[in-house]
């Protein structure tokens, strides 16, 4: 009797505390606590091998850096940020696949980086399909990823930074200020290094340039003197769309033939920018390079020195083992502090639930700014480059510009004045996405 009365003394015990336990589990305080355990997961796809690698490095040392400043705050909302990173290789086939891997497998909440526009074209669609959230960092600069021949304004998908629309209509007006009448080109011949060359183009022919025939280069180039040995040197300028290891190869290439040393050459900051000056050497020297974030030496007597911006290089720096940030470095810590205002101001938890949250967001909510629709992001500790205007239309950033130029010991020298984004402003394709 003793032993059947210990038995149900026992059961009902247990049964009292399996009752008691389930409740403190499902209370609202535990309930938050393991919710606050889970990371953020921020998938990061970039080229890490093959052509554009120095490109996904320095875009990798701007998303170190504003993660780990995040995460060292707390994170975002009590939640820390886990990156996922997988490498494209430059390959748009890789990068698809790479991509849904994150997304179905890894279960990233939203995807950034990117280096390649041949990539970032073909990954828009995907991002669509999944509902998934798709910040660009550090290249990518297409014209036909935001307008250009895209048919349907990318829902899911939001450049911070200039397109290179915005870049050819801040370097034509320079070269006509310039004395430069006629130009060519040598371009690579894919989607980004055909919007540098032909957006270019239709600038400089509308304020009466002359256009000249120009040469195009297949990314598999690896000897650029046969190209170099086409371009029409009766053009005043040659305007250079190369990036990485293509732009060390034709702008040594152009200055052996002699080419650079009897017109002016010019182009985007991929031309000559921290990972390509030093294998450059004399052959960069004498070139003017649009940058929207020039690694300049000293920042001290730059539009740069104050101290959001000290702030931004000393902790890449501490990544980069000592190499300067650069533009595609900038436009990585742009997109990751653009993800991090979104999950906060969304209070995220859910990406099925909140990602069509963060993306009414990020087009403004509703509202305007002295640009038209959209949202602006203020110069500061997040944004340390300078006002970002990100349209509501079709998700196009809008950034100021500065022209440089390559001195003797092969640093890099702010020339003329800023060149603000409201004179680099051009109509949307879409009324609305």
């Amino acid at each position: 009797m003793a032993r059947s009365k210990d038995r149900r003394e026992f059961v009902q015990l247990s049964a009292a505390t399996a009752v008691a336990t389930a409740a403190i589990i499902s209370s609202p305080a535990v309930i938050r606590k393991a919710w606050a355990a889970t990371p953020i997961r921020v998938g990061h796809l970039n080229t890490f091998s093959g052509a554009g690698a120095s490109l996904g490095e320095q875009g990798g040392w701007g998303l170190k850096a504003a993660v780990d400043r995040i995460n060292k705050a707390g994170g975002i909302n009590g939640r820390m940020i886990e990156v996922i990173q997988r490498d494209d290789t430059f390959k748009p086939a890789t990068a698809v696949r790479e991509a849904e891997k994150m997304i179905l497998q890894d279960k990233i909440d939203v995807l950034t980086g990117v280096s390649s526009s041949g990539i970032c074209v073909q990954l828009a669609p995907l991002m669509e399909r999944h509902q998934t959230l798709f910040v660009l960092g550090t290249g990518c600069e297409t014209t036909n990823l935001t307008g250009g021949k895209v048919e349907k304004c990318p829902k899911h998908v939001f450049r911070p930074y200039n397109s290179t629309k915005s870049q050819a209509i801040a370097m034509a007006p320079w070269a006509i200020a310039n004395g430069i009448k006629s130009a060519t080109a040598l371009y690579l011949d894919f989607a980004w290094g055909q919007s540098v060359a032909f957006d270019f183009a239709d600038e400089f022919k509308r304020l009466g340039g002359k256009w000249i025939e120009p040469v195009a280069a297949p990314l598999s180039t690896t000897d650029y003197l046969p190209y170099v040995s086409r371009i029409n040197q009766d053009a005043d300028a040659l305007l250079f769309g190369v990036f990485g290891g293509h732009a060390i190869k034709s702008l040594l290439a152009a200055h052996d033939a002699g080419v650079t040393k009897n017109m002016k050459f010019f182009g985007p900051a991929s031309v000559s920018d921290t990972n390509t000056v030093e294998q450059q050497g004399k052959s960069a020297i004498g070139g003017f390079y649009l940058h929207r974030y020039p690694a300049v030496v000293e920042l001290k007597g730059t539009p740069f020195d104050d101290a959001a911006n000290h702030k931004f290089r000393a902790e890449v720096l501490a990544q980069s083992k000592g190499v300067l940030p650069s533009g595609f470095t900038q436009a990585q810590f742009t997109g990751m502090n653009l993800i991090k205002q979104a999950l906060t101001a969304v209070k995220f938890e859910d990406k099925k639930a909140d990602t069509p949250r963060m993306i009414e967001w990020l087009e403004g909510s509703g509202g305007t700014t002295e640009f038209g629709p959209g949202r602006m992001l203020k110069q500061g500790d997040d944004f340390p480059q300078g006002d970002v205007y990100l349209r509501s239309t079709d998700h196009q950033g809008f950034t100021n510009h500065y022209m440089a130029t390559v001195d003797d010991n092969l640093g890099f020298r702010i020339v003329g004045d800023r060149v603000d984004m409201k004179t680099t402003l051009y109509p949307s394709k879409f009324d609305s996405c």
